[in-house]
């Protein structure tokens, strides 16, 4: 199986990189459930892809061992947003 390649000209904005960084760090941290709150519009999506993203790369785990990269489950209650994850893959 090929690598995914991120192919997106997204680039996070305002408070979205801290956002990211973040919930990056609560989850290295242990702390298995968290909270984004935004406005409609304000890129909860992506940011939860961005976070999806860098543990993919990062090999992430419970485990704390990088073995191998992550199985992640994306859900999105809109079509729109599902499609707009997808495309960065492709």
């Amino acid at each position: 199986m090929t690598d995914f390649q991120l192919t997106s000209d997204f680039q996070p904005t305002g408070d979205q990189p801290d956002a990211i960084a973040q919930l990056v760090e609560g989850l290295n941290a242990g702390e298995r459930t968290q909270t984004l709150l935004g406005a409609t519009g304000t890129g909860k999506t992506a940011i939860a892809f961005q976070v999806a993203w860098k543990l993919f790369q990062a090999r992430w785990n419970s485990t704390g061992v990088a073995t191998r990269r992550p199985r992640i489950l994306f859900l999105a209650d809109r079509n729109i947003l599902e499609n707009q994850a997808y495309k960065v893959f492709h």
